[in-house]
């Protein structure tokens, strides 16, 4: 009888790399020398958060929903709330490492301003102590505290 392992091991060894082929993978990386902490969180949103041009758009400048005060403070993410009720939720991050007091200012119409988890429900008991002047909040955050805001709408 003749051996065919040999064969065999071909015509799996082809079944298999036409199979697992490996993925292709890009990745962008920016190196920056004597960058600190502020200059590589800078760098790391103009690589992965690209400005973008728009057309078509009348007004020459688009006035921001909020505003902070303070350089080390980023704001994540603005968005409705899950719940559907029209309220406005606000994400924000010390990101510098350092202890910091912000004004965050609010640019629309709202009743009240209450902190929540992730979850987008009211905490029991504040994790960053803030005080309410008109449209502006000033809040206290520690190194890299990640905050959720809640502001209902009018």
């Amino acid at each position: 009888m003749e051996d065919d392992g040999g064969l065999v091991e071909k015509r799996i060894d082809r079944f298999v790399r036409a199979r697992l082929r490996p993925a292709v993978h890009r990745a962008s990386v920016s190196l920056r020398a004597g960058a600190g902490i502020p200059e590589a969180v800078a760098e790391g949103y103009r690589l992965n958060l690209p400005l973008c041009s728009v057309t078509g758009v009348r007004a020459a400048r688009v006035d921001p929903l909020i505003e902070v005060d303070h350089p080390a403070v980023m704001v994540e993410a603005v968005k409705l709330a899950e719940d559907r009720s029209g309220d406005l939720i606000v994400r924000l991050y010390e990101a510098h490492g350092s202890r910091v007091r912000v004004r965050v200012i609010r640019h629309f119409a709202a009743t009240d301003a209450t902190e929540t988890d992730l979850l987008e429900r009211p905490l029991t008991a504040p994790r960053a102590p803030f005080a309410a002047d008109g449209s502006a909040l000033t809040i206290e955050l520690r190194p890299f505290q990640l905050v959720t805001l809640r502001f209902a709408r009018r």
